[in-house]
């Protein structure tokens, strides 16, 4: 018996086995979090000083501690749908790497189809996520508008600025100290340490060619490491300018785009604009669930990061597949990153 690969248990595990493709923010800054039974979620973040254990005389009760700096909230993600339309034509043209005298049959171009566009429905959900992460890291908001969705969520981020009057193409700007003093800003909030400068490769030379550095590392109270290389070019627009040792902090900038709904190119980092940031990964990804009816008639909910759908209509004659998600990005800690424009 030949299975429907449009049939939902195999578009799930299709979806599932997927690999994913490689994005330098996710991949970097963002981790997979949890999946929740409905399409509302409970977010939780945490935002404050961190508390003592309170002394306690041995006969008396335990002292209650109470979950200061943290705030939970629910959330209903809004869902994207990208979608693909597949006819009769698509079946009968020959796809790339057939040969004239001995072309793919009808069922397996329709696998080849099923693949292809899987791809590239998946990479447009990883590509939202990045501009949804990148959108969240630099103004401390997270907006998703679109056709009958107009929703934002304020993360209530204060560690930003926009420097006026002087700024890093001021050649007395002292970028080191200001690098250092903004490390120590967020440190004082929420006890985490920057190690991090994520931002464009204008800024990211702006500061390692800055001429108060230039003096310090002249002075030998400062080193610029860079390995063999002034820059080390890495994948995907990736830039590695180079470790300040008197701040502590590596220098990364990186330069890519996606089109928005207009058509226009958006840079992921805004103009003139750098965030510091610490190890690891401070945001995360959670997802709602999707719902959608099942074989039997009955709505039900799918826990899932990713849920396809096929469907056929008769006139006109063409199959439908989208690929359904729910996900949101989440900062672990609001105070735990900084963002500036450092550049006008």
């Amino acid at each position: 018996m030949t299975k429907d690969i449009y049939a939902f248990p195999q578009l799930f595990r299709v979806v599932e086995a997927f690999p994913q493709d490689s994005y330098y923010l996710l991949d970097t800054y963002a981790s997979e979090g949890e999946t929740f039974d409905s399409d509302e979620i409970e977010i939780q973040t945490k935002k404050g000083r961190r508390p003592l254990a309170p002394y306690v005389n041995e006969l008396m009760p335990g002292k209650v501690v109470l979950r200061t700096g943290f705030t939970a909230k629910q959330y209903k993600p809004a869902l994207v749908k990208p979608m693909r339309v597949i006819t009769r034509n698509d079946l009968k043209v020959r796809r790339a790497g057939e040969t004239l005298y001995n072309p793919d049959s009808p069922d397996v171009r329709a696998q080849k189809l099923l693949i292809e566009d899987t791809a590239e429905l998946l990479s447009t959900i990883d590509r939202r996520k990045v501009q949804q992460l990148s959108e969240t890291m630099f103004t401390g908001k997270t907006t998703q508008i679109g056709e009958g969705v107009n929703q934002e969520l304020d993360w209530d981020f204060t560690n930003k600025e926009v420097l006026s009057g002087k700024d890093f193409s001021d050649p007395t700007f002292d970028v080191v100290e200001y690098l250092t003093e903004k490390k120590m800003t967020v440190m004082s909030k929420s006890g985490l340490t920057m190690r991090k400068v994520l931002t464009t490769f204008e800024v990211g030379s702006a500061i390692v060619r800055h001429p108060t550095l230039l003096a310090l590392i002249k002075a030998e109270k400062e080193t610029l490491d860079v390995g063999n290389l002034n820059t080390e070019l890495l994948p995907e627009g990736v830039v590695y300018h180079g470790y300040l040792r008197q701040a502590a902090i590596h220098i990364w900038s990186y330069t890519n785009s996606y089109t928005d709904e207009e058509g226009k190119e958006q840079d992921y980092i805004p103009a003139g604009t750098l965030a510091l940031l610490p190890d690891g990964k401070p945001f995360e990804f959670n997802y709602g669930a999707i719902l959608i009816m099942g074989e039997n008639g009955q709505f039900q909910f799918v826990r899932a990061k990713v849920t396809p759908q096929s469907w056929t209509t008769r006139e006109p004659a063409a199959r439908y597949l989208q690929m359904l998600a729910r996900p949101i990005v989440v900062p672990q800690n609001v105070d735990g990153w900084y963002v500036a424009k450092v550049l006008n």
